[in-house]
């Protein structure tokens, strides 16, 4: 009889662990296509998943530009991590024709973030992370917003104009997302040579 009820105790704990193993436990993934002058050029896909506290954010992209008479295939690849609301560390690798162009990687040590390029770190003078800019394209913002690029390894804010949010970047260049249901479904990126659209696919 003590068998019987200890495995029915066994048998009961784990189904509340799968239960809340469930209840916990996220995946979302989502695909764009860029645009430039109403022409296609190129894809991005952009995902984040969600264990527990553990929250990971993974984007990928891929796109041809003819800048200036000269052609350039662009590829990049960005990822966060995230425990308990806060970052814990980030990345961006990108290409141009084949060739690296950044590498740049940001970590939490539990009392600095680190950031690390072209095989230099620097001590960032930041308080924990709760926003990076993967994040914005699963959650509409609050203007004023401060938002942390691994490329300026700085916060930036995002202020709200109307329907959408800018983003002033410091190299001149200008980012505008639009919402629906929370979720990104434009970006507008202005700099001073191209504009550049990403529009969600449904």
């Amino acid at each position: 009889m003590n068998n019987i009820k200890m495995k029915t105790t066994q048998f009961f704990v784990f189904f509340c662990i799968c239960w809340v193993s469930v209840k916990t436990a996220y995946a979302q993934e989502f695909k764009y296509e860029i645009l430039k002058g109403g022409k296609s050029i190129g894809n991005m896909q952009i995902s984040q998943k969600r264990v527990g506290k553990n929250l990971e954010l993974a984007m990928k992209f891929n796109a041809e530009i003819d800048l200036l008479f000269k052609n350039m295939l662009i590829e990049g690849y960005e990822n966060a991590s995230f425990y308990g609301g806060k970052l814990q560390r980030s990345s961006i690798l990108r290409k141009v024709n084949g060739r690296i162009k950044a590498d740049i990687q940001t970590q939490w040590t539990g009392k600095d973030y680190i950031n690390t390029r072209s095989g230099k770190s620097n001590i960032l003078p930041l308080k924990p992370i709760e926003m990076h800019l993967l994040s914005l394209y699963f959650h509409e913002p609050k203007d004023g917003s401060l938002v942390y690029s691994d490329g300026f390894a700085q916060l930036l804010k995002i202020q709200k104009d109307g329907q959408t949010y800018e983003l002033k970047l410091p190299n001149g260049k200008e980012n505008i997302y639009t919402y629906k249901n929370g979720i990104c479904t434009k970006i507008m990126i202005k700099s001073a040579y191209y504009a550049v659209r990403l529009r969600k696919i449904p």
